[in-house]
């Protein structure tokens, strides 16, 4: 008497990579012997994707492969059958992610077709991942200067390309701090969905945050902080209808007005195997620290003095002298000069 085969299917690694061939070992099982009239091993990828909101959202789905092995029509006998199977994944195969809106899924499915009797059918998920990478230096900071009467930003990290599982390390200046009232300073980690067909739009998908002041941190101190990144962090990555990007967000949450915030693009990689994340670097300094260094320099090149609250430029040439101050007003930063004999 015929009867349905069990189906067991084995991956040759845990995970695939878009542009790499994956081995598979799939198993049929049958309790007797079973005429089929043919067994279809496919792999299929697709991308979904949530366009508006509420009654008139949407779905747009989008194949990113459809790749299928079969076998003729055979006498299925009794006991277990074992073969490999080999797939190419393209290039540009995007890996997996689920977001709130952007979905990009793998699986494989077997279907075995028995003559005038129930067919087998079974699915398995794929994880597919992107290369590894290793992390490169990338000192990132503002460059506008302060704007009277309006908090500013600085904001500096130790690179701009990221191991999942790593840690980015940085710091944060806040000047003007008087000018408005701080509530608090958040450093965070954000994902967002950036949709390309069929329509353009922007979603936040993840965010990772930790406060690092409470309050309105010293005028234009240096203010260091670490974050861990989770290791099931979803890539940086480019897909066919969407793509998912990161940033390192500095806030300064400001009462009864628009919050200040400075964006500093990120790439989320996959650790090589074997390896573990980076240690985090050294990153550029900002604020007070970082005027020290810059007017330290022009003190070199100019051949003038530095005071020790490195504020101030000195110059003298026979009974003259020239001191030249930065001086912070309550609401912006002026030049305060002053000649005497």
């Amino acid at each position: 008497m015929r009867s349905r085969p069990s189906v067991k299917l084995y991956f040759a690694r845990k995970s695939a990579c878009g542009g790499e061939r994956f081995e598979v070992e799939l198993v049929l099982e049958s309790k007797s012997d079973t005429p089929t009239d043919f067994t279809a091993l496919r792999l299929i990828g697709t991308e979904r994707v949530l366009i508006g909101e509420g009654k008139s959202a949407y779905l747009s789905t989008y194949d990113v492969v459809r790749l299928e092995a079969r076998e003729p029509e055979r006498m299925l006998t009794q006991g277990v059958h074992r073969k490999r199977y080999v797939f190419d994944l393209p290039p540009n195969a995007p890996p997996s992610i689920t977001g709130p809106r952007c979905v990009v899924h793998y699986a494989f499915s077997v279907h075995v077709s028995v003559p005038w009797w129930p067919d087998r059918r079974a699915a398995f998920v794929l994880p597919v991942d992107v290369l590894p990478q290793s992390a490169a230096e990338g000192i990132v900071s503002s460059t506008n200067g302060p704007a009277p009467g309006k908090v500013y930003l600085e904001a500096s990290i130790d690179r701009d390309v990221l191991e999942r599982g790593g840690t980015v390390s940085g710091a944060v200046s806040v000047a003007n701090t008087t000018a408005q009232h701080i509530r608090r300073v958040v450093v965070a980690v954000v994902a967002t969905e950036q949709v390309t067909r069929p329509a353009s739009s922007t979603y936040e998908a993840q965010r990772y945050s930790i406060s690092l002041v409470e309050g309105a941190p010293p005028e234009t101190e240096q203010v260091p902080f670490s974050l861990r990144l989770p290791p099931d962090l979803a890539p940086s990555m480019e897909a066919a209808s969407f793509r998912w990007r990161w940033h390192i967000e500095v806030r300064a949450v400001i009462a009864f007005a628009d919050d200040v915030v400075v964006r500093v693009p990120i790439t989320i990689v996959r650790t090589p195997d074997g390896t573990k994340p980076r240690a985090p670097g050294r990153y550029f300094p900002v604020g007070r620290d970082r005027f020290a260094r810059v007017w330290q320099e022009v003190a070199v090149r100019m051949g003038m003095s530095l005071d020790a609250d490195a504020a101030t430029l000195r110059a003298t040439s026979g009974q003259a002298a020239l001191a030249l101050r930065r001086v912070y007003d309550g609401n912006t930063y002026r030049l305060w000069p002053r000649a005497s004999r």
